[in-house]
């Protein structure tokens, strides 16, 4: 596992006791079983037939941070936006094979290339109020974000990607997308 340099030392708060390495990963993904997804993973969406396993449980959740929309993906940064998704409670033992797929999915730790997203712990708040960790993906370079709208709260004051959001940035984003996601669309394991 590659140690880098993260720039919101919220996300990585409940992660900071436990070493790093190849030991670090084992005892994380031992500790927690749940994954926050907030654009394409989410049920119903265009990439949640990739998930390997079936979930435990699947809740709507909220974490903090700044939301953008790239038009067929979004991008979840540091920020202090409340931002919707679902937090997926996977079987402990499953954990491993599920951050595989989904690391290939969101270019994470990819052998050779840059990492669109990075992978990284952050705290969850469920609807009954609980606060659970989870593993999530947050957009690799915030810097290269710039000119991508924000999507803004709603009514309820939380930020959402939606096939809305989509249909609009589609139209703001024709030609800039190739800068910013790989060619590669599907993860390698669903490919060969």
């Amino acid at each position: 596992m590659r140690i880098r340099r993260r720039e919101n030392k919220w996300f990585l708060r409940a992660a900071q006791t436990i070493p790093y390495g190849r030991d670090r990963e084992l005892m994380v993904m031992e500790s927690c079983s749940r994954v926050f997804v907030y654009g394409t993973l989410q049920q119903g969406e265009e990439l949640s037939h990739l998930w390997p396993h079936a979930p435990l449980a699947v809740e709507a959740a909220v974490v903090t941070g700044r939301l953008h929309d790239l038009g067929p993906y979004p991008a979840l940064v540091a920020g202090t936006d409340l931002v919707a998704g679902e937090l997926w409670k996977l079987d402990p033992e499953h954990m491993a094979a599920t951050l595989a797929v989904l690391d290939d999915v969101e270019d994470y730790g990819q052998e050779g290339e840059d990492d669109l997203y990075v992978r990284t712990i952050v705290e969850c708040r469920v609807g009954d109020g609980r606060v659970e960790r989870a593993f999530t993906y947050l957009f690799a370079d915030p810097s290269a974000l710039v000119s991508a709208p924000v999507i803004a709260p709603d009514s309820d004051g939380l930020c959402r990607w939606d096939a809305a959001d989509r249909v609009r940035a589609s139209r703001l984003h024709t030609g800039r997308l190739a800068a910013l996601r790989p060619a590669r669309w599907m993860p390698r394991s669903v490919v060969q």
